[in-house]
């Protein structure tokens, strides 16, 4: 598999920043936005055996759902009103139909089972995601949260533009506007790639995920 330009191989996963909370005992909350060390997330997930919420799921557990295929990419989304996870599940949706040999994906997002079920049948029928609206999981892979400045930067701005152009509108956002995506790839169900996104619209080159 040919890492994505913007992703970080689980081997060299970012400490813990010192301004942040210190580290905490395995599958304790931690403030979105505080990267986990790579032993530290593994034994997160390791010791996180709450039943999953969701549908189409292969296993019960997190560490039998990552570990259910040789290869399974886990994909976390802002919120289901978001345009730019709108357009990433619309893309994701076409690329699975043209190249079937890409890992399973699993979504995860922060709402209701049933609204994750009506979003999905709209956009990528037979998709398997995880509700997650206690953003459990949130916490436990460190996703981010997005800066005040960054709703005014240039670039997002620009890229919300384009995104409007493109048909792609903000709907009702459920839950917090703020966490941004996160992509992480387990093989064996070992980390072995891992994207957090810094900004809205930022994600992974989907195309190398599959080589």
């Amino acid at each position: 598999m040919t890492p994505a330009h913007a992703g970080t191989p689980a081997s060299q996963a970012p400490a813990q920043a010192p301004s942040q909370a210190p580290a905490q005992s395995p599958g304790a909350a931690r403030p979105a936005g505080a990267a986990p060390e790579l032993a530290q997330l593994m034994a997160g997930i390791e010791s996180y055996r709450r039943p999953l919420q969701g549908a189409r799921l292969p296993a019960a557990t997190l560490p039998a759902v990552l570990g259910s295929q040789p290869m399974v990419i886990l994909h976390f989304l802002r919120h289901l009103g978001c345009a730019f996870c709108k357009h990433s599940v619309d893309q994701l949706a076409a690329l699975y139909a043209q190249a079937p040999h890409m890992p399973p994906i699993l979504f995860v997002h922060q709402s209701p089972v049933e609204a994750g079920e009506a979003f999905f049948a709209q956009r990528f029928p037979g998709a398997a995601h995880i509700s997650d609206p206690g953003l459990e999981l949130y916490q436990l892979f460190g996703i981010q949260r997005m800066r005040p400045s960054s709703f005014l930067n240039p670039g997002f701005l620009w890229a919300g533009l384009l995104i409007t152009l493109r048909g792609y509108f903000q709907g009702p956002r459920q839950g917090s506007g703020e966490l941004l995506t996160g992509t992480f790839v387990f093989r064996q169900g070992r980390l072995v790639w891992q994207h957090r996104a810094r900004v809205a619209g930022e994600e992974p080159n989907w195309r190398a995920l599959s080589k």
